[in-house]
């Protein structure tokens, strides 16, 4: 839980701060499309990396 709470903080930390510098040279527009553009890729990585089980199929019998 650390290092994962660490990471979380982090996150938390840099997200707003480096949107907010963004918005101040560019402008909101930017910043949020530059969101968009993370939350999108974050959802494709997502989509591919995880597995379907076929109906049936418990997760014990898969190891």
């Amino acid at each position: 839980m650390g290092i994962l709470g660490s990471i979380m903080d982090i996150g938390h930390t840099t997200g707003p701060l480096f949107s907010g510098i963004v918005a101040y040279y560019l402008g909101y527009g930017v910043s949020f499309a530059g969101a968009a553009l993370v939350l999108v890729a974050a959802a494709i990585v997502f989509r591919f990396s995880v597995v379907r089980q076929k109906k049936g199929d418990s997760i014990a019998k898969q190891s």
